[in-house]
């Protein structure tokens, strides 16, 4: 059972290492901005203990999905969808999926969570170098 729902973070840039976007939750009704990766995290984190404080009350969540914010966020750089299936003592574990390829990637925890979104953020680049040097 997921804790959260799907969560979604759209990647709008990446400026000298610097990531920025926007977090979207079913359980909020405007995207939360985040201006690097900690503060990503930091959100994350307390979305979840929100959103679990507001699911013992009976909230129930609420579909945005057709929202103009959610739909221009499709056009951000990366867009990861998240599912928080267990958090305890401050660590995260669950699945995501991103932009351009099917099936899920489990996580076990934050850190393995931002590596892996960090390979994909920085390998997408890569690839399209290494294609242009083979093609061109």
């Amino acid at each position: 059972m997921s804790i959260t729902g799907i969560m979604c973070i759209a990647i709008k840039q990446v400026i000298n290492d610097n990531v920025i976007g926007e977090i979207f939750t079913v359980y909020k009704e405007e995207p939360i901005p985040f201006h690097n990766l900690l503060d990503m995290v930091l959100k994350i984190d307390c979305l979840i203990s929100d959103i679990e404080k507001l699911k013992a009350q009976g909230m129930k969540p609420v579909p945005r999905w057709t929202s103009d914010k959610f739909q221009t966020s499709w056009k951000s750089l990366y867009f990861f969808l998240i599912d928080v299936k267990y958090s305890q003592h401050s660590t995260w574990q669950g699945t995501m999926r991103y932009s351009g390829k099917a099936g899920e990637i489990c996580f076990k925890s934050v850190l393995d969570l931002l590596k892996k979104m960090l390979d994909i953020m920085y390998m997408k680049p890569i690839m399209a170098d290494m294609e242009k040097r083979k093609h061109g």
